[in-house]
């Protein structure tokens, strides 16, 4: 058997076969319907109370730092502060 007329005989099989018929107008028009899940906020009002937390700690932080900064500089020029320059 040639693959040639192998091709032909599959194809005659397929044109005589039927379509089945179906429709998915019907599913999409419940799904359309129905009403949507209630969306919950639990996960993000935990994400962003701990966000918070953590920004506060972060700036608590910071502003000690800051608060607390001492000047390279000024170590070097102590021991003059105690000398007479004048």
């Amino acid at each position: 058997m040639d693959t040639l007329e192998g091709i032909k005989i599959l194809a005659d099989k397929s044109q005589n076969q039927k379509l089945p018929l179906f429709g998915i107008s019907e599913n999409v028009i419940a799904q359309l319907n129905d009403e949507p899940a209630p969306v919950s906020f639990a996960a993000f009002d935990i994400s962003a109370g701990l966000f918070a937390a953590a920004a506060f700690v972060l700036m608590y932080i910071g502003i000690n730092s800051w608060l607390n900064y001492i000047d390279p500089i000024s170590h070097f020029f102590s021991p003059l502060q105690e000398a007479r320059l004048w």
